[in-house]
């Protein structure tokens, strides 16, 4: 290039430069500030001054480009990275002065930026729009490096200002191939609006109304499944059984009233008498209920008949189920393990299911016995050994299941257990439609809803799929031997279920992958009557999983035993949440149930059951999935019909501006209008829907080994490896719901770590605890809120990633990337995470759940330092691991039970004097020779 070129090149960036500056002066740029300054303050924005900084790292601008080409008055001129963002930055000033955007405008580019510079990119092409507006949601750039949200804000405060297509086109008109490349405004909202639907389950024009982006996590969602399945272990055999009964029912009225033919009249007399057999009502009983007139027909030794008929044929359908539901309740399994000499492991139940599930449901007796055989085998070359035979542990499985399983033997324990069911199932009729009564129309019905209803819960639970890819039964699953030697053993089968994935596959069925106690559930569910002309329908498509997440919700919040427990303690303490003496006598009075739950956990859980029986009125009330009509309620409202709660609660939490509307419209509200209500009033409040259990379910992934997840998570999910969890991650949906679950797990941790630290009753080990210690002490916090203002900041500025493992959880923190044991040139290595580098690792947190994975992952290095017969030499590595467990284990036994994990602290002191003993007599040989 000659000096010519050169000459006449930096003349036209003087010129583009003075020409900015103009334009900066023009809107208002302190004086003595130019367009070369990375720093810029507008004087004159409404009023106020404004600083827009770019000082950011160079790399990030330098990752975008390292020279980017312009048209500026005719010519080709060149331009650094950094001139770039303020040349845009000077036209959205122009763009946006007036309607205030400049802010939000100038914090979108610097996503853009920061988006290019994290995920090594020079642009964003129209395949990357989805992944860039998920970071834009999930990422605060007002400080660097940007932190991961916890919530997603409103609408305008990410796209408030300049939109991603505005900066594409603003390129183009500068001839540059360079930030964001040629892009539409229908194909960037397109993608936005796909981007919303897979993070919080609304679409971009409800994202744009505004209203709550808050989903139900795990805090509430794992007592929520082990709810579920409670009712599902309790209550499934009467459920089925009364489901069994009432077309019987309706056979046996046909020939008791002969002269009932039409659906009503039929439907009345079951009303009439049915439902009252069904509630255990007596003979007499049911002859005194008012308002019944064929009861009148009827003498009192007809209405016994009809006793005796519905009572031996609700006890045949009790009975027939009572071996296969005992054979897969979670105290059988427990029973087995227990009573056959088997471990306590983490892979032990799914052993046990898997073999029951051969003896009851496919009953392959060959290769039942292959199971045990290798599972037995493979335990024997780990050091853990049983005596039964096989045939000795089939006979001991069936014995237990039958000895667990529930039957009704009389009428007297058929009715018992009819008027139980009733009374429970009025109490909660009277929350959920206090102002109906209709209760007899609706049981039945209500209970066997219910149960049913908490069964697809769970399957949501496992799976985490979208409610659109709900409606496969059994005959849509293949069941096949599992040829992965890596696990096996205790998950001898695999399910593959095909079926539609509407959101990428359209209409044709994909194959994917669910566990075993999936199938289970279902097996259970498709045993359920089918109703005439819906026979081509699956239960799951009968059954919609918006309205069977929310049926059960009602008796969680008001039966959950846990709460019932925490209620039963509340009273009695004065001080109630807020003190902590308060909270230990609640710890002292809790049952087995409650485990030994910690001051923290207790006020939290407290704290949660308060929050969601104080909304649940207002829920039922609006929600249509308890029979509950909204529109009836405002006419109540509108008519000063205070008997109804609904309308009183209307009266409480309507605001004036809806009033005044509802009652200009004489209660006649459109859709929009009553969306838009139903969204105000349940703002900000816990409740389930189908997309929080994609985020339950992440969530539960990247917590399975913790020890506070809860009974069903613990039994369903701590066995799994990580290759399972894998597939269902090539969903790029599915990869951003995991990237909110592990922002909220770091905060969920960190926060009840950390509250724990006042607790006398605490199970944490590890050098991430060490560090929560010191920050806690050398910070100087006074009150609770401190606490939780320093558990915020280290969530959200220090820790950057986790990883569970079975013998610890990985914390992973900015300033000990360096420093984590399996760092390798400055950079973590996680995935050669093992006891060894783990347990003495800065980022390790451990807690009671992972005692379990140490025991058994450190098994072969105690077997080494107790080997008399093995040279020292191979003893050094072991016995370093052995002392780093002796450590940990120590440090969970510090504020624990006194001898809770003493056994083993034996168990590995002893490991170490012999390994020690060995290297010492070694040592003294070779010093001999």
């Amino acid at each position: 290039m000659s000096d010519h070129d050169i000459k006449n090149r930096s003349l036209m960036h003087e010129n583009f430069v003075s020409q900015m500056d103009l334009e900066l002066n023009l809107w208002g740029i302190r004086r003595g500030q130019c367009f070369s300054d990375n720093l810029w303050t507008l004087t004159g924005l409404r009023n106020r001054c404004v600083d827009l900084d770019f000082n950011l790292p160079g790399d990030v601008y330098k990752n975008a480009s390292s020279s980017l080409k312009i048209d500026f008055d005719g010519e080709r001129i060149s331009l650094s990275p950094i001139d770039v963002i303020k040349l845009i930055t000077v036209k959205l000033i122009s763009r946006y002065y007036y309607s205030g955007g400049v802010v939000t405008s100038f914090r979108f580019l610097k996503l853009v930026f920061l988006y290019l510079y994290e995920s090594r990119k020079t642009i964003i092409l129209k395949e990357d729009l989805e992944d860039f507006f998920s970071y834009a949601l999930l990422h605060d750039c007002e400080k660097y490096p940007p932190r991961k949200r916890i919530q997603v804000p409103a609408h305008g405060t990410i796209f408030g200002g300049i939109k991603l297509y505005e900066i594409s086109a603003m390129m183009s008109a500068y001839g540059a191939e360079c930030v964001v490349a040629p892009i539409n405004r229908s194909v960037a909202l397109e993608a936005l609006n796909s981007t919303c639907i897979s993070v919080m389950n609304m679409t971009l024009s409800d994202y744009s109304k505004g209203g709550s982006f808050n989903f139900l996590t795990l805090d509430v969602g794992k007592h929520y499944l082990d709810h579920c399945a409670n009712i599902f272990e309790d209550e499934y055999q009467a459920a089925r059984a009364m489901d069994l009964t009432l077309p019987k029912a309706r056979e046996y009225l046909e020939h008791l009233f002969p002269g009932v033919k039409s659906k009503d009249s039929l439907k009345a007399a079951v009303s009439e008498l049915v439902y009252p057999l069904l509630a255990g009502f007596s003979a007499s009983d049911i002859k005194a209920l008012p308002h019944r007139d064929r009861l009148n027909q009827l003498s009192i030794e007809e209405i016994q008949k009809s006793i005796d008929f519905l009572y031996n044929t609700f006890e045949k359908h009790f009975n027939e189920t009572a071996e296969i539901v005992s054979a897969f309740r979670l105290d059988s399994t427990s029973n087995i393990l227990e009573e056959s000499g088997f471990p306590e492991r983490y892979d032990s139940q799914e052993f046990v299911r898997s073999v029951l599930f051969s003896i009851y449901i496919i009953k392959e007796s060959d290769r039942t016995e292959e199971i045990f055989r290798r599972y037995k085998s493979a335990l024997a070359s780990n050091g853990d050994y049983s005596k039964i035979e096989f045939s000795e542990f089939i006979i001991l499985c069936k014995k237990v299941v039958k000895r667990n399983a529930k039957r009704l033997s009389s009428a007297a324990d058929t009715s018992s257990l009819l008027t139980n069911i009733f009374e429970k199932e009025s109490i909660l009729y009277k929350h959920v439609r206090p102002s109906s009564k209709k209760l007899f129309s609706s049981f039945p019905a209500s209970f066997v809803k219910r149960v049913l209803c908490a069964g697809i819960v769970q399957i949501a639970g496992l799976t985490g799929w979208r409610s659109s890819e709900f409606g496969f039964n059994c005959k849509s699953i293949d069941i096949s031997k599992n040829e992965d030697i890596l696990d096996n053993l205790y998950t001898p089968w695999r399910f593959h279920v095909r079926w539609k994935v509407p959101k990428t596959g359209g209409a044709s069925k994909q194959e994917r992958e669910i566990t075993l106690q999936t199938y289970i559930i279902l097996f259970q569910l498709d045993r359920f009557e089918e109703p005439a002309g819906d026979t081509h329908k699956s239960i799951l498509e009968r059954w919609p999983l918006g309205i069977s997440v929310a049926q059960p919700w009602p008796d969680f919040v008001l039966n959950y035993s846990l709460f019932a427990k925490l209620a039963d303690v509340e009273p009695s303490n004065s001080e109630s949440t807020t003190s902590s003496r308060g909270v230990g006598q609640a710890t002292t009075a809790s049952t087995n149930d409650a485990g030994r739950s910690r001051k923290s956990e207790m006020q939290q859980l407290i704290s949660t059951m308060e929050e969601l029986r104080q909304d649940l009125p207002i829920y039922t009330a609006v929600s249509a999935v308890f029979g509950n009509s909204f529109s009836a309620t405002i006419r109540c409202w509108l008519d000063e019909y205070w008997e109804n709660r609904g309308a009183l609660l209307l009266d409480t939490l309507l605001n004036e501006e809806e009033k005044t509307f509802i009652r200009s419209v004489n209660g006649k509200l459109d859709k929009q209008s009553s969306r838009s209500i139903t969204r105000r009033l349940l703002e900000n409040m816990r409740y389930p829907t189908p997309h929080s259990f994609r985020h339950i379910w992440a969530e539960a992934v990247l917590c399975r080994y913790r020890g506070d997840v809860g009974r069903f998570i613990r039994a369903n999910f701590k066995h799994m490896d990580e290759s399972f969890f894998m597939a269902y991650l090539r969903d790029k949906e599915t990869k951003i719901v995991m990237q909110i679950a592990k922002r909220t797990v770091i905060n969920r941790t960190v926060r009840s770590q950390i509250l724990s630290l006042a607790d006398e009753n605490r199970e944490y080990a590890g050098g991430f605890d060490r560090f929560l210690d010191k920050a806690l002490r050398y910070t100087h916090v006074v009150s609770e809120e401190d606490v939780l203002k320093l558990a915020n900041t280290i969530a959200e500025d220090r820790v950057d990633d986790i990883q569970p493992n079975p013998w610890s959880f990985c914390l992973l923190r900015q300033s000990t990337k360096k420093t984590a044991r399996c760092s390798q040139d400055g950079e973590p290595r996680r995935y050669l995470a093992e006891p060894k580098l783990c347990l003495s690792c800065i980022n390790a947190s451990i807690d009671e759940g992972n005692y379990e994975g140490i025991v058994i992952y450190i098994k072969n290095d105690i077997k080494a330092c107790l080997n008399e017969n093995l040279p020292a030499f191979f003893k050094i590595e072991p016995l370093r691991i052995v002392r780093s467990a002796l450590r940990r284990v120590r440090e969970l036994q510090r504020k624990a039970s006194p001898g809770k994990y003493g056994d083993f602290i034996v168990h590995l002191e002893k490991a170490i004097a012999v390994a020690d003993e060995s290297i010492s007599k070694e040592l003294i040989e070779v010093s001999h020779d």
